[in-house]
């Protein structure tokens, strides 16, 4: 089966699953190098309860219901908004885990994904920037 011609595509490994999205939405913006993005524009991913129980690399058990993220070089406990590209959507999320070295991408937990409407698609381009001064209990 050619893969460009299916209704499916692979959009991403990640450590435990593989998620399928529609072609469509996987190239929508992706793949759009002419468009100007903001400078700390990266692709987000999300995981879930297949991690669920997990220690995370700060120590803290993986809760895919908390809004936490995995990054490879972010300081463990910052305090980070996500905005989805494609639809505005923002969330606050605390970096908690370690992700791939040196992918230039964000995993955010399930119900971050949810809050940021990118969980059936499985990748979002997004926007991350740190929150100077977090709300406790982030």
């Amino acid at each position: 089966m050619n893969l460009l011609n299916s209704r499916t595509f692979l959009a991403a490994l990640t450590a435990s699953a593989i998620v399928i999205a529609p072609l469509s939405s996987v190239l929508a913006g992706a793949c759009d190098t002419k468009q100007d993005l903001p400078r700390d524009t990266m692709t987000a991913s999300w995981y879930g309860k297949e991690h669920r129980g997990r220690r995370t690399s700060s120590g803290e058990v993986f809760d895919e219901k908390k809004l936490t993220a995995a990054h490879s070089s972010l300081p463990l406990n910052t305090v980070v908004e996500i905005t989805n590209l494609a639809n505005g959507k923002k969330v606050q999320v605390k970096v908690n885990d370690r992700g791939m070295p040196n992918s230039g991408e964000i995993d955010l937990s399930l119900a971050a994904a949810k809050a940021i409407g990118m969980v059936e698609c499985g990748l979002a381009l997004v926007v991350l920037s740190v929150v100077p001064n977090p709300a406790k209990g982030k």
